[in-house]
C-alpha cells in the first residue's frame, strides 16, 4: 500500500478508540461496519446485562452467523461469495447518506398520481433507498420480481436473512422468506390494492407484505386487512409518507438516536398485533 493510499482513522467501540491506518477507498466501507456493530451491541444491551467484552463476543457471533448464512444462500443460488457486492447497497452506492438525503427532498415535492410519471419515480426512489434503510435485516434487493407463476410483477423483493429476532419471528409466525414490497403513489388506498398484495403473498415468498403509500389508510382498508389475517393469516403492514421519512431520519441521525430504521417497521407490526384477533 503505497503512502499516498494510506489514512489514519480511529473508530470508537464501547468508549474505547482503535487507531487504524487504512486504504483510504476502504474508509466508508469500515465506518459502516463500526455504525453496524455499535448498533447491534446497544441491542445486546437492551436485552442482556454482560461485561463489556460479553457483548463485543455476541456481536462477534452473530457476525460469523451472518457469514455462514451468506454462504449458504451463496450455494442455494450458485453464487461466488465475491459477487455478493453486487447486491450489496454500500458497495453500489458511493454515499448512502446523500441518496437518503435526496430521496426525503424528491418525497416532499412528489405529487400523487400519474402526471409526469411521478409513479415510476417514486418507484425509482423507494427502490433505491429500501435497501439502504434495512440494509442488514433485509438483503439481496430484487426490483421488479415476478412470482413463481411469472403472471405477476411485484415492486420490490428483500431476502430476509434472520439476523435478528424481529426477522426470525417474521419466519416463524408467516414463513417469511422473502418480504414483499408495492409502492402505490396515490391519495387515498383501494381495496384492489390489498387484494394485489394478497395474491403476491405465495408459500415461495411467506405470508408477509408492506405496501407503502403517500397517507394513512382509511378505516375500510384496515378493516380488509385484519380481515384477510383472520381468513388467511397474512400480514400486510402499510407505511406512509412519514414513516419513510421517519425511517430516513433515523438513519441520518446514526448512532445518536440508538435506534434503526427497521424500528419504524416493529413498531407498524406491533400495532397490526392490536388489531387482529389471536
Amino acid at each position: 500500500m503505497e503512502e499516498s493510499d494510506k489514512l489514519n482513522i480511529n473508530i470508537v467501540i464501547l468508549n474505547r478508540k482503535y487507531p487504524l491506518t487504512i486504504k483510504r477507498e476502504d474508509e466508508e466501507r469500515i465506518r459502516k461496519a463500526a455504525k453496524e456493530l455499535k448498533i447491534l451491541i446497544e441491542k445486546y444491551k437492551q436485552h442482556f446485562i454482560a461485561d463489556q467484552g460479553d457483548y463485543l463476543a455476541m456481536a462477534a457471533l452473530q457476525g460469523f452467523i451472518e457469514l455462514e448464512l451468506f454462504k449458504s444462500v451463496a450455494k442455494k443460488h450458485q453464487i461466488k461469495i465475491d459477487s455478493f457486492k453486487k447486491n450489496d447497497p454500500f458497495m453500489l452506492i458511493e454515499d448512502p447518506e446523500s441518496k437518503v438525503s435526496d430521496a426525503i427532498s424528491v418525497l416532499k415535492k412528489l405529487p400523487t398520481g400519474k402526471v409526469g410519471n411521478a409513479d415510476k419515480v417514486y418507484e425509482k426512489v423507494l427502490c433505491s433507498i429500501l435497501p439502504i434503510l434495512l440494509w442488514g435485516e433485509f438483503d439481496f434487493p430484487k426490483e421488479q420480481p415476478k412470482t413463481n407463476s411469472k403472471k405477476h410483477i411485484r415492486d420490490l423483493g428483500l431476502y430476509n436473512n434472520r439476523r435478528t429476532p424481529f426477522t426470525r419471528e417474521l419466519k416463524e409466525k408467516y414463513s417469511c422468506s422473502e418480504v414483499v414490497f408495492e409502492f402505490k403513489n396515490v391519495s387515498e388506498l383501494e381495496s384492489e390494492y390489498i387484494n394485489q398484495m394478497n395474491r403476491y403473498l405465495t408459500e415461495a415468498t411467506g405470508y408477509f407484505g408492506i405496501i407503502i403509500t403517500r397517507n394513512n389508510p382509511a378505516q375500510k382498508i384496515m378493516d380488509n386487512i385484519v380481515d384477510l389475517w383472520s381468513s388467511k393469516r397474512k400480514c400486510i403492514l402499510i407505511l406512509n409518507d412519514n414513516d419513510i421519512l421517519k425511517m430516513c431520519e433515523i438513519y441520518l441521525m446514526g448512532d445518536k438516536t440508538h435506534r434503526s430504521p427497521v424500528d419504524v417497521i416493529i413498531e407498524k407490526h406491533s400495532e397490526f398485533g392490536l388489531l387482529t384477533p389471536a
